[in-house]
Order: structure tokens, then sequence, then C-alpha cells
């Protein structure tokens, strides 16, 4: 207002009012010079000493003015201002990216973060992504020589990196016996060559060889979980359906009666979804299957459909998180998403019955906003709206729309 500036509610004495502006990425600007607030396990804010008239942000964490070079509020000593740009890799293609690089160069000199890297080669010198760079001559890990690299073979490689030698892990070399010509991730924790597959084992900081496994053919499927188990994974090869076995041992367990030639895996609902647990479905010509190789008893694998959202039906039942939803009609049974589903009977949410819910009008009501992003869901029939199972009390059916979802909520405008 007038008389104070506020951040997260609380008064920020040493700023003007009238001559405040807050830039992108950390960095505000008043009369009396450039602020550099929420930095440090503490929160604390740093005053710079750049020049408010001209000064500019790089992007995140980086600002110029019209004689220095800034890293947050650290000035970074003979950089050179007009030549100075911070780096992009090649595994940052968005705008994005640049805030995940802290390499950056000058004219004169490499850097990282606000450190130069003494001797690098700035003509040459490129970041690649994960905080790996090179020039001509070496590969860096976060702005320090990696011992034993060789820039000229030396290339990411999904979370890793390799070059003709090695295969690295953040700036280490893995201690295994592996082929870095062939080396690929495979995904759920695993890696391989043409002729082994490893584990990372993250409890005792090593890789663990999976026995049993043909590594050229080995791949991973995907999530499998439940309740008991939320964070296994289904892998195979030409022979094998295999599970994670979290104990001691192989890494990995056949699974005897999945039958690899008819398997068919049909993704995992819940984590992602901001559930405190998953589920997983599957099948093959004999059985359907829920959490990690578990028969899903009573399926009928024929027909056996996924609806998405938690729900798979049969020709005759129901399941919701792999729970039997007792009395479902199958042969009507669809799934709005959100938790939401209906039969010619009944509306559902999370597999359970609302009762009060007229089936006829049902319809959800979801807050208008980008694909990858969350939004308010309510759901509406011609007499009630819902927020989950539960009635919405004192609000109207016919002023909650997606256009106004705020009429939706019991306190509009909170």
């Amino acid at each position: 207002d007038k008389n104070t500036v506020y951040q997260e509610g609380q008064k920020q004495t040493y700023l003007d009012p009238a001559t405040v502006k807050v830039f992108p990425y950390v960095y505000v600007v008043d009369k009396a010079g450039i602020w550099v607030y929420g930095t440090g396990y503490y929160m604390r804010v740093d005053k710079t000493d750049a020049d408010p008239a001209t000064f500019s942000v790089i992007s995140h964490g980086y600002g110029k003015d019209k004689n220095n070079t800034y890293y947050f509020a650290q000035k970074i000593v003979n950089a050179d201002v007009q030549s100075f740009t911070l780096l992009r890799g090649t595994s940052y293609p968005s705008s994005e990216g640049l805030a995940s690089s802290w390499y950056a160069k000058d004219k004169n000199s490499a850097y990282y973060r606000s450190g130069v890297i003494q001797n690098a080669d700035v003509q040459s010198f490129v970041f690649l992504g994960n905080e790996y760079a090179k020039d001509k001559n070496k590969v860096y890990y976060e702005g320090k020589i990696l011992v034993n690299a060789d820039a000229n073979s030396f290339a990411l490689a999904d979370g890793y990196a390799k070059d003709m030698n090695h295969v690295f892990y953040g700036d280490k070399i893995l201690n295994i016996e592996i082929d870095p010509s062939s080396f690929v991730v495979v995904g759920g924790g695993a890696i391989k060559d043409n002729r082994r597959v490893y584990f990372q084992n993250y409890y005792e900081n090593k890789y663990d060889l999976a026995i049993g496994g043909d590594a050229p053919t080995f791949q991973h499927v995907g999530t499998c979980a439940s309740v008991e188990k939320s964070s296994g994974s289904y892998f195979k090869d030409k022979n094998h359906v295999f599970t994670q076995n979290f104990s001691s041992g192989n890494p990995v367990n056949p699974v005897s009666q999945i039958d690899i030639s008819s398997f068919q895996y049909f993704g995992d609902y819940g984590v992602a979804e901001g559930m405190p647990y998953s589920v997983s479905y599957a099948k093959d010509k004999n059985n359907v299957y829920r959490s990690c190789g578990e028969i899903l008893n009573g399926a009928d694998t024929i027909t056996f459909s996924d609806l998405k959202d938690g729900y798979v039906k049969d020709k005759n039942k129901v399941w919701y998180l792999a729970d039997l939803i007792s009395g479902a009609d199958a042969a009507t049974f669809q799934s709005f998403g959100e938790g939401y589903a209906k039969d010619k009977s009944h509306i559902y949410f999370a597999g359970a019955i609302i009762e009060k819910a007229d089936v006829a009008t049902f319809t959800l009501v979801k807050e208008n906003v980008a694909a990858n992003e969350y939004g308010s869901v309510y759901a509406k029939d011609k007499n009630h709206v819902y927020s989950g199972s539960v009635i919405v009390e004192g609000v109207n059916p016919t002023s909650c729309t997606t256009e106004s979802i705020e009429n939706c909520s019991p306190n509009p405008g909170s």
C-alpha cells in the first residue's frame, strides 16, 4: 500500500513502497538498491551493491547492471557484462531449462555459479545438462574437472553419462563391470549393457547384478503397485515377466504364472494423482493381475477392461483400486474421472455410492486450467453440489459452473 511493502503478510521495512519493483527470480529493486530475497537456509534477504537504474535480470539467480554481473547477491569478479551469457544445455530445450543451468561464460572465462572455472577453453566450452559441461580438452561436473573422462567421446545417457571407457553417475565412475558402448538406462532403477542387467541399490549405494534375465531384450514395463506395495515395477525379456524383489538376493523375480506372449500391462493409478498409495492392473490369457503379479480373483480375462481413474471391470464385476464394488452393474458402469463413476442406478466416488446423487443429471464441474495443472473439481446434479462425496450445503447447482467455479464453494470468493 502507500506506506508499506508486504511479503507473505510480513512488513518489509527496508523497501520503499513508492519505488519498489519485483523482478522474476529472486530480485527486488527500490530507490535504495537491489535486494535478493529468499536466499539461504533461513530465507534471509541480502542487499547487493548493484545500480538500480541499470539493473536487469539474466535468469534465475543471475542479474547485471552497467558495470557488473551478479550471482544472487554475490558479484562475479571480473566478469565481462557485455558478453556474459548463461549456457543452455542440450537436455533443456525450453526456456525453463535456463533455471537449471549454473554454467555461464563471457569472452574471457567460463563460470560455475559465481566461480571461474580455471583454465577452461572458453571458445569450445558448452553445457551438456545434468551439471555436466565440457570443452575440447576436459569434462566438468558441478564446475570441477571430471577425472578420467574423455572429452571427445563424452555424452549424456539419460541421467547418467558415458565416454569410450567409463559410465558415470554424478562425478563417480560406476564400479561395476559394464560396457559403455552398449550401456542404456532401462528404467525402474535398472541399467544394462548387452550382457548384464543391474539395479541401483540406493540404500547401500551400490549396483546389484540381476540374474536370469536376457539383457538384450530386458525392458521396464511400468509400475506395479498396490496399497501393500507402492513402488515396485514390472520388467520383461523375451522369456519372462519379472517383478522387483525388495528383499536380499536377486533384485528381480520371474513371475512363473504370467504368460509372456499374452501379457498386457494397463498402467497404474494413485500416487501420481496425489493419493498416498496406488494400484496397477495387468493380464495375460489366463489371469488378471493386481499389484505385482497377484491374481485378481474372479476376474474374466477376456472381457476385462481398464476404465482408468482406478476403476476396472469385466462382464460381471467392477473394482476400484482392486476392491470389488458390491452390487455395481458392470454393463452400464462408466468412469467420469476424478474418482467419480456411475452405473444405471448409482453415482460413485472412490468406489462408494453417493446415496443422494441423481444419476440422470449428475456431471462434473472442473476449473479451466492447463492440461498439466490441477484445478478445483466439483460435481453436481439437479439438487446438490458435491465436493468428493460430500454435499456442499447452501450452494445452488445452477450457479456452479466451470466459468464461475468460485460459486461452487460454500464461501464464494474465499
